[in-house]
């Protein structure tokens, strides 16, 4: 793959549907300056932890959207990140983030992530997304704004939250963070990048 006819160096937003590890090597040779990346991942792909890790390592990048049509393995993906993330500051996460994921990769994360957007896989995991961005700002301490949808982005459901869950909003705001429920909202955040 060969990134010709456009001016790679100054490129700053680039979406990629298709993703191997030739093409993010030749994202990370070409854009020094890639600020946004939206990639669609497939978890098929046999190089997906190495994929995952390069994309980590470009050092301009400020927002990661990352997606994946296989719900199922969100797990493997999210402690990838968790692993190797160093210079994102916005994570987009399309994927379910559900009881069944680990936060422990999230402990050690290197990111000093300011906005997180999440996706929950129902009503019920709505907690796991919230309780996920409480721990990490325990640790890190500099998220601002978390969102949270159930089922996929620019839902139009609306939201009634549970004891727990506005337990969690509480703490999270007296901790400096604000949860945003509609992906427009915290798409708006994202011009400060």
């Amino acid at each position: 793959m060969v990134i010709t006819g456009l001016d790679a160096d100054h490129m700053i937003t680039l979406s990629l549907n298709v993703v191997t590890l030739e093409s993010v090597q030749t994202v990370k040779e070409s854009c020094p300056n890639l600020k946004h990346l939206r990639v669609d991942v497939d978890t098929e792909e046999p190089s997906l932890d190495l994929i995952i890790q390069l994309i980590c390592s470009l050092k301009s990048l400020k927002i990661l959207h990352i997606e994946t049509v296989d719900y199922s393995v969100s797990g493997s993906i999210l402690n990838l990140l968790g692993n190797h993330l160093v210079f994102v500051e916005c994570l987009i996460l399309g994927m379910y983030i559900d009881e069944t994921v680990e936060f422990s990769a999230w402990n050690f994360c290197k990111a000093e992530l300011k906005m997180w957007a999440m996706l929950s896989a129902n009503v019920y995991s709505r907690r796991y997304c919230l309780h996920w961005a409480h721990l990490f700002q325990l640790y890190h301490r500099s998220l601002k704004v978390v969102g949270v949808e159930v089922g996929g982005f620019n839902c139009k459901g609306k939201y009634n939250w549970s004891r727990e869950e506005l337990k969690f909003i509480h703490v999270l705001k007296i901790l400096g963070v604000d949860v945003v429920t509609k992906y427009k909202d915290f798409e708006d955040g994202l011009d400060g990048f």
